[in-house]
């Protein structure tokens, strides 16, 4: 349900911000930047309606191709993907633009169809389309850097990114939740390196679908892993890296099917979550990124390890195990004290396993 939630929101407000960049177009013509001279007989409101209904149609348009359309094209080749995008873009930006004058000609003018279907043509000849048509292609390129952008760092991030806001380093309470692929090397050498790549992407992309649904910031894609990580802040925030280990587990058996069709195996993967302060601040050098520095990035590595070594998929260090101590959703297994690879000391090490596959456990009979 909030997976639905998230995506008509994010449609809701795709189709909002083309409503209002062509409001914004429309103070571009009062300004004199746009030739409107053959439209300059249609009173303002009528014209600030219409041009608010090219927004909603395009909008809609553009709507429907980035969540419909696009979606089914990422697996061609990268240049067919470009043109094609490329292609349906300006195509969908044209008709909304010709439907909505087609529709202001007839009802406005009382224009037949055949009459207002020439007067659209003899529209996209002028001058007032081809600035308004330039205008959305930006928009729509600027909406699209936005997105990955967006997507692929977590919102909090790129806000953080533009600001500025670690130039100077901070200590910040963060959670980190380090996922890892398992069987990795053999997969690798089953697809060979082109189609693991391919397998890989599919992977991080439906991983990206959680992480942005939880909120969450990545921090590095390395290799077949992921670090993403949250900035605790409220209570109700620290089980996210829990929610985010189970919804991906539950989004890949979902796809089961379609991983095992088109690469012949199925994902599966081992997490680890620990807490605590770290320095975070942005690298100065030619490539600017944000980096954490402390020990909760060590250890939370380091439990990473044990889950193949005890053959666990979920890890927790302690202090993470306390948050969901009193939870009824899980249930927590402390495991042995262990010592960490690289530390001094025993760490507490907690296993935790979610009520729904408790209860599937119980359903099985023993043999």
């Amino acid at each position: 349900m909030k997976e639905v939630y998230n995506r008509v929101t994010e449609l809701f407000a795709l189709v909002v911000i083309y409503i209002v960049g062509l409001v914004f177009f429309r103070f571009l013509m009062f300004l004199g930047t746009v030739d409107t001279v053959w439209i300059d007989s249609v009173p303002p409101l009528i014209l600030n309606l219409a041009i608010a209904l090219n927004g909603l149609v395009v909008g809609i348009g553009m709507a429907f191709i980035e969540f419909r359309i696009f979606p089914r094209m990422v697996n061609l080749p990268t240049h067919t993907f470009m043109a094609l995008r490329f292609l349906i873009t300006i195509t969908t930006i044209t008709l909304g633009i010709a439907v909505v004058h087609h529709l202001f000609v007839m009802l406005y003018f009382g224009q037949s169809f055949g009459e207002a279907y020439l007067y659209t043509l003899r529209f996209l000849e002028t001058g007032v389309f081809w600035a308004l048509f330039i205008y959305l292609v930006f928009l729509s390129v600027i909406l699209n850097i936005f997105k990955v952008v967006h997507h692929h760092i977590g919102p909090n991030a790129f806000i953080n990114y533009v600001t500025g806001k670690y130039r100077i380093p901070q200590e910040e309470n963060r959670v980190f939740i380090f996922i890892d692929l398992k069987s990795s090397t053999s997969i690798a050498e089953q697809l060979g390196h082109v189609k693991y790549s391919r397998f890989l992407n599919t992977f991080f992309n439906d991983l990206t679908e959680i992480i942005a649904r939880h909120q969450g910031e990545v921090y590095q894609f390395v290799g077949d892993e992921a670090v993403v990580t949250w900035r605790i802040e409220k209570d109700e925030q620290c089980l996210k890296c829990i929610q985010l280990f189970y919804d991906f587990k539950n989004k890949l058996y979902r796809n089961r099917s379609l991983y095992e069709e088109k690469f012949g195996v199925f994902p599966e993967f081992k997490a680890s979550i620990h807490v605590g302060l770290v320095s975070a601040s942005e690298s100065q050098g030619r490539k600017r990124e944000l980096v954490y520095h402390g020990d909760v990035l060590n250890t939370c590595a380091r439990i990473l390890e044990l889950c193949s070594r005890l053959k666990k998929d979920l890890l927790l260090s302690e202090p993470v195990a306390q948050w969901i101590i009193d939870s009824s959703d899980y249930t927590i297994h402390p495991l042995d004290a262990i010592m960490l690879r690289g530390k001094g000391e025993y760490t507490s090490v907690f296993e935790v396993v979610s009520a729904n596959e408790a209860k599937q456990a119980q359903a099985v009979p023993l043999p």
